[in-house]
């Protein structure tokens, strides 16, 4: 191993993370699809196989995040305010776009929406990522209850940049969370926001040889598959999903980065993909069950269909958020 002064100083971008984001989308879409097929009565043999496996895209995409904070603040140090903002141009405008639309359409139709009872509070609720502190359960989109962990991930991490060390930072946002999570009864899960500090304060201190980063990728690999025995519940869920997360990303961030346009792309437009599910999964079951597609049934339906949302969100990406994110951004450093 050799030590961090010897690292490229990491303005350089880690085009394998943008794969893992691709791959943990991937895994979430899959898994509400397969759930969807299940509700719609289609069998999806093939694809039960890898049980809830599916559900720790959550875990990866939350590894990644605490990951991405500490490197961010280690390329351009920013304020409590200036980064906090950032934060929010990222996720806000999307979500609030696509909230305020999921509303409209569930009062419009509500024939189509059985399961939901609006209120205005509710509403509000999501827009501010705080359904779950006000007891309300999940968001209007109820994707966005990984939103309202991140939030508070960005709120605590963002305090802890007042002791003005990406180092410092880093380490007392994990001892936040230890002394948090206990005392408010908070989600385990928000440990895996700090796995991903860790990997990359690991990052910024030691390069680890390419064949051992390799055989950690696999390591992590495995025990993610190994997982389809297990069944996860919020106080396990860091450890049969979050650790393997852990590893990958500490793997992928160490090893040799991808320039690949296309997986850059598509991990760009990850989050979209992401929130735009909530949309087309159901639209294309609709769909299917009215014109009876014989073309493609169980599991090859289910990957069509994730393979148009994964598009889909590419689109939304391209169109809107891109240009929205771009736009506030510049508006913001204007002032900075």
């Amino acid at each position: 191993m050799k030590a961090g002064s010897e690292l490229k100083k990491s303005d350089e971008r880690l085009g394998n993370l943008q794969l893992l984001r691709f791959f943990a989308a991937l895994l979430v879409i899959i898994f509400h699809t397969v759930g969807n097929a299940h509700k719609n009565g289609i069998s999806t043999p093939r694809l039960d196989m890898i049980g809830d496996i599916g559900r720790s895209g959550v875990d990866i995409f939350f590894v990644i995040s605490g990951f991405v904070m500490v490197q961010s603040q280690a390329i351009r140090v920013s304020s409590p305010i200036f980064f906090i903002s950032r934060r929010i141009i990222r996720i806000f405008p999307l979500y609030c776009f696509l909230t305020i639309i999921y509303y409209i359409l569930a009062s419009v139709f509500p024939s189509q929406f059985p399961n939901l009872e609006l209120s205005i509070k509710w509403l509000i609720a999501s827009l501010t990522f705080s359904s779950g502190i006000l007891g309300l359960g999940e968001p209007l989109i109820w994707l966005g209850w990984t939103l309202e962990f991140e939030f508070l991930f960005y709120l605590v991490f963002s305090l802890a940049l007042f002791s003005r060390s990406t180092i410092r930072t880093g380490l007392l946002t994990v001892i936040s969370f230890i002394a948090i999570v206990p005392i408010f009864g908070l989600n385990p899960i928000v440990f895996e926001f700090c796995f991903g500090i860790v990997a990359a304060i690991i990052f910024q201190r030691i390069s680890i040889n390419a064949f051992f980063c390799k055989i950690i990728s696999i390591f992590g690999a495995m025990a993610l598959i190994g997982s389809v025995t297990l069944e996860s519940n919020s106080w396990n869920r860091p450890l049969i999903w979050g650790i393997p997360s852990f590893l990958l990303v500490l793997s992928s961030s160490q090893l040799k980065q991808t320039k690949n346009a296309v997986i850059l792309k598509l991990g760009n437009s990850s989050f979209s993909a992401y929130l735009i599910q909530i949309f087309t999964i159901p639209i294309l079951f609709k769909v299917d069950k009215r014109l009876n597609f014989h073309f493609f049934q169980g599991d090859a339906l289910v990957v069509v269909m994730a393979i148009i949302t994964i598009l889909s969100g590419l689109l939304m990406y391209e169109v809107a958020e891109k240009r929205v994110t771009k736009y506030l951004n510049r508006r913001i450093l204007s002032f900075s």
